[in-house]
């Protein structure tokens, strides 16, 4: 007698196929479509995507390759969360060159809400390095991050009255505009300044020193409040600056290192910074760190304390990119 023919289960039939999103940061653009075989076993799936599957610009977009984690289904859509970028191998293959050397070098870093954030650093070299000349470089960078870390926890234990004063200021600046400035490399951080402020919901812009005294400064209206960042509070390029705004009576926030300092004494609220060592000992590094720290947590506090959320973000950057009518 002839056997019944077994039905071969068609698996594919079963799965589901659903669209994965990214998260709001990249602005939920379609990262792909893909099967699953039920919503909670998709859960801790990775993607892999290119930069310029998301932008589509440039093709060498390519290069930086991004992870995403789903992390939750609702019928066809599949959200996820960032989980890592890192350059593709083909890319760094390409760097290195006959004679020359790559050193990696990773660090584990644990956030206060317990998180851990892993770093990896790539060196290139243009001639070849014996293994100890690479042990040593990985100890120059440890040394580095070590300065930092350190300079921001001193910062940290610095954040009190005039935190809250500087905040206070920029939330009563509403029909007004925060005006940031600042000379080398205060002068870079400065810029970063105004951009995060500008992008969550405070009316920002980066004044040139230079050429504040070359017409610039007119504008700097009433009501405005203006922030200067020096490390060491004498710089002669923000000096004409300072005394228009004490001329103007225009409210003057001074992010500054020294008490002695012609800034610190005719800033109106004074935001002093710790003094910390730089690592290297030659260039700013370890209190450019701490200026862009302080800068993101007041952008960040002020953002809370007016409610803007990622919704009118999304607002501000459609309009920004909204087309002009003739």
């Amino acid at each position: 007698m002839a056997r019944k023919a077994r039905k071969i289960k068609d698996k594919w039939k079963e799965k589901k196929w659903v669209h994965v999103v990214a998260p709001d940061s990249f602005n939920n653009v379609t990262l792909g479509y893909v099967p699953i075989t039920d919503d909670d076993n998709a859960k801790g799936r990775i993607l892999e995507v290119t930069l310029w599957d998301i932008l589509k610009g440039d093709p060498s977009q390519h290069q930086y390759k991004i992870f995403f984690q789903i992390d939750n289904v609702v019928n066809d859509k599949a959200k996820t969360i960032f989980k890592r970028f890192e350059y593709s191998k083909e890319f760094l293959r390409s760097l290195v060159r006959r004679g020359s050397s790559k050193v990696n070098f990773v660090i584990d870093v644990e956030t206060q809400d317990n998180y851990v954030f892993r770093i990896k650093m790539v060196a290139l070299t243009h001639r070849q390095l014996n293994t100890s000349r690479q042990r040593q470089l990985r100890l120059i960078a440890k040394d580095v991050i070590d300065y930092e870390i350190k300079a921001l926890k001193k910062l940290r234990s610095s954040i009190g009255y005039a935190f809250d004063e500087t905040v206070k200021t920029i939330l009563n600046c509403k029909n007004a505009k925060v005006i940031i400035s600042g000379v080398g490399k205060s002068g870079i951080i400065a810029k970063k300044w105004a951009a995060t402020f500008s992008s969550t919901g405070t009316a920002s812009f980066f004044l040139d020193a230079a050429n504040a005294s070359h017409g610039d400064m007119g504008q700097i209206t009433s009501g405005d409040v203006v922030i200067l960042i020096s490390l060491s509070g004498q710089s002669e390029e923000l000096k004409n600056i300072i005394q228009y705004a004490n001329r103007n009576k225009i409210l003057l926030i001074g992010i500054v290192s020294k008490k002695d300092s012609i800034l610190y004494k005719a800033a109106d609220i004074k935001l002093l910074i710790p003094q910390v060592k730089e690592s290297g000992g030659i260039v700013p590094t370890s209190s450019t760190t701490v200026q862009l720290a302080l800068g993101d947590a007041l952008a960040i506090a002020t953002m809370q304390h007016k409610k803007f959320d990622k919704l009118d973000f999304k607002k501000s950057v459609m309009s920004s990119n909204a087309p002009i009518s003739a």
